[in-house]
């Protein structure tokens, strides 16, 4: 996992890209790679852990949508 990280983190350092975000990742892994980069924001199903932990760290929260349209 940590080397699909470090090539945003070189991008970034590179100033190519702003911002990095995970996408449906487990707060575990969101731990993983807030160790390699600073998340600017995240997105996942709304799952009340992710969002909390989200919360917790000041990480903004954008959530998934379920595809369907009205």
């Amino acid at each position: 996992m940590e080397d699909q990280v470090c090539e945003p983190k070189r991008l970034q350092d590179e100033r190519k890209i702003i911002m990095i975000g995970p996408s449906r990742a487990t707060v575990g892994r969101i731990e993983r790679i807030r160790a390699i980069v600073e998340i600017a924001t995240g997105r996942a199903p709304g799952r009340a852990d992710i969002l909390e932990h989200y919360t917790r760290h000041g990480i903004g929260f954008r959530p998934l949508s379920t595809g369907r349209r009205r």
